[in-house]
């Protein structure tokens, strides 16, 4: 994926991720573009989801 910065009819850009194949009209990608502020949401929850707390931490480093 690249950061790609279309813009529509008014000349308007957008920041969007999309497949590099795709922009460089190398590759039949079939992924669809996506906002820049829904993927980094995406990121965004995925670290939160495996992150761990201060007290795993030092458990594990205990252990260690």
């Amino acid at each position: 994926m690249q950061l790609d910065f279309p813009a529509n009819r008014q000349g308007v850009r957008y920041a969007y991720y999309v497949c590099s194949g795709r922009a460089s009209k190398r590759k039949n990608c079939t992924r669809r573009a996506v906002p820049v502020g829904i993927a980094e949401q995406l990121v965004a929850d995925c670290y939160r989801d495996i992150a761990i707390t201060e007290e795993q931490y030092a458990a594990l480093a205990a252990q260690v």
